[in-house]
């Protein structure tokens, strides 16, 4: 099984043999302490998120029109709204 960690949007291919499980509590371990989020994906996988860090959120969804914050549609024809606006 081969198994890599993406940082930043760089993959790195770890070593044969390397536990995802173990590798992911080992890392989620070292940066839950810099305010670090866990968060589960619908593949299965988890991904850490150092909110600190982050410095655009927006979620999508194709079963809503997702509002623009200046009113304007994105190329698909749906508007984009920031996380927050309710």
């Amino acid at each position: 099984m081969a198994v890599q960690i993406v940082i930043d949007g760089q993959p790195y291919l770890l070593p044969p043999g390397t536990d995802p499980d173990e590798l992911r509590r080992r890392v989620a371990q070292a940066v839950f302490r810099c305010e670090v989020e866990q968060l589960h994906l619908a593949d299965g996988r988890t991904m850490l998120v150092n909110w600190r860090s982050v410095r655009l959120i927006e979620v999508r969804s194709d079963a809503e029109p997702q509002p623009h914050p200046e009113g304007r549609e994105n190329d698909a024809g749906h508007e984009r709204r920031p996380v927050g606006d309710r």
